[in-house]
């Protein structure tokens, strides 16, 4: 008698591998749970493996703040407001772009440079109709040539400002008129 080895029919095989497969997904799944961008361990190596980000280690406030993410990852969202560094281990670690980023701080900001420009400009307007007010007072209380000589100053700044447009424009017939 020969003893001839059985082995396996080669479906099985295949079989075998891919329910290993599953498990070693599950166990991997199970030590990152709960973090959203992988194991404190990930991120750390994730950091140190770059060099800009590595730098940041020599730091203890950075330390600590990082410590504070371990515990508490929705810090990270506070503390990019406040340290710039965290942008970029935050674009390190999810893989979203920093322009994105700073996109939204950017519409942020527009929308405060909007509000402060509407805000100047109504205050210019209420300096304007208080001049022009000043202006209707101080032209009620003249005598009448004092009133026309005014009304002709305002006439010739009037046309003066009409013919330095045309100039700009490169219109000179229309300036020079």
């Amino acid at each position: 008698f020969f003893l001839m080895r059985r082995r396996p029919p080669r479906s099985t095989q295949g079989v075998s591998s891919a329910a290993s497969d599953v498990y070693k997904r599950q166990e991997a799944k199970k030590t990152s749970e709960g973090m959203m961008f992988g194991t404190p361990q990930e991120i750390l190596q994730k950091l140190l493996s770059n060099p800009s980000t590595n730098e940041y280690f020599k730091d203890r406030d950075f330390n600590a703040k990082l410590q504070t993410i371990y515990g508490n990852p929705q810090s990270l969202f506070a503390l990019m407001r406040t340290d710039p560094r965290f942008v970029k281990v935050f674009h390190l670690i999810s893989g979203i772009p920093m322009s994105e980023i700073q996109e939204a701080n950017l519409r942020s900001q527009e929308t405060q440079w909007e509000m402060q420009r509407k805000s100047e400009e109504e205050a210019h307007f209420r300096e304007m109709q208080e001049k022009e007010k000043a202006r209707m007072e101080a032209e009620r209380k003249m005598s009448e040539e004092e009133r026309k000589y005014s009304q002709l100053k305002q006439k010739a700044e009037e046309e003066k400002l009409k013919g330095n447009e045309a100039y700009k424009l490169k219109k000179l017939d229309v300036a020079l008129e």
